[in-house]
């Protein structure tokens, strides 16, 4: 029967195996785990999967959301406390590991969350929405950044006190937005880019970097970001281990999947991989320097798309699992061998 796709591996992925989710065939859009035993998934439809096990076998939560509305990002802070967000303002809070969660509240469709600390976090969506919480969620409030018709994709903050968020504007022109004291103010940060941003990642107050359509876009000081990798191709993912070594994912025009890797944080980047027509990736997580997994989409002949890394991406080796041809959206990884991957309903 139908079921949403839910991969993982325990032996650095060596093999994968599709995990137990018959309970639901929804498309799933992200996944997080607190430890190597306990996790959730989301995905369209107001899905929420928990598994205690490791992956092995997963069970539906009862979200409250209505059928139709999608989730989108999920933040696990521990064991017992989840943060969920989604389409129509969608914020979920769970502290009791998923047995019972928050109401939902429409405001506009939220795409990202960030949790620098246990109480402290953020959540950013479309319409210039920026939502923060001092409370580990119980209670959220609007942060304005004063700037109309901006669609906001992502998310990452570094502390309670420096965060980075990302978009476009109603002409496509990419957003990147910086706050210094937590969000009381947000400024636009110089991005001469005509095009969208779909991801960022920070690893201090200084050090950042966004992907989006075209460019891969990054700051040593915190305010100006320059281009660092420019094409005309998509970047939907970003991931950086420290100030020097990261990744970003993305694919061509044409559908060729593309890994990119700098050891000089964005001086320059190389091409570590480049895959078949009509298979491009869309997310990537790296657990350190040396090791991290790429996932991506599927298309029959061609299964969906893992490529794992043992040294830094100076190989990208073959994953995928024969006759699974749907499309994984999101992958989380808490060690050298333990990796989840989520995607499209099998």
């Amino acid at each position: 029967s139908p079921r949403a796709t839910i991969i993982r591996t325990a032996d650095g992925g060596a093999t994968w195996y599709l995990a137990a989710t018959t309970v639901t065939n929804t498309h799933l859009n992200a996944v997080a785990f607190a430890s190597l035993s306990t996790g959730w998934a989301v995905g369209n439809n107001g899905v929420i999967l928990h598994t205690t096990d490791g992956g092995s076998n997963w069970t539906q939560q009862s979200s409250g959301v209505p059928y139709g509305y999608s989730l989108y990002g999920v933040a696990v802070r521990s064991a017992t406390e989840v943060i969920v967000v989604g389409e129509q303002g969608i914020l979920l809070r769970t502290t009791d590991g998923g047995d019972t969660w928050s109401p939902w509240s429409p405001i506009a469709a939220l795409r990202g969350v960030s949790f620098p600390s246990v109480g402290k976090g953020w959540a950013v969506g479309w319409d210039e929405t920026i939502a923060q919480t001092t409370n580990g969620g119980q209670s959220w409030t609007a942060q304005l950044p004063g700037l109309a018709h901006v669609d906001l994709e992502s998310v990452s903050f570094v502390d309670d006190s420096v965060g980075y968020a990302v978009g476009a504007g109603t002409t496509w022109s990419g957003v990147v937005l910086r706050t210094a004291n937590g969000g009381i103010t947000w400024t636009q940060q110089s991005a001469k880019s005509a095009e969208e941003f779909y991801d960022v990642d920070a690893v201090d107050a200084t050090h950042a970097w966004a992907s989006g359509l075209k460019y891969v876009y990054g700051t040593t000081n915190g305010v100006t970001f320059t281009w660092q990798y420019t094409s005309t191709w998509y970047w939907y993912g970003v991931d950086f281990v420290n100030a020097n070594t990261g990744w970003a994912v993305g694919e061509t025009s044409g559908g060729y999947g593309k890994i990119l890797g700098t050891t000089n944080g964005g001086a320059s980047w190389s091409l570590q991989w480049s895959s078949t027509p009509l298979i491009g990736l869309k997310d990537v997580c790296m657990v350190d320097a040396q090791n991290g997994w790429a996932v991506g989409e599927g298309a029959s002949p061609y299964p969906s798309l893992i490529r794992h890394t043992v040294d830094g991406g100076a190989n990208w080796s073959n994953q995928s699992i024969v006759g699974l041809y749907k499309d994984l959206e999101g992958v989380a990884c808490t060690s050298s061998t333990e990796a989840w991957a989520v995607g499209e309903s099998a």
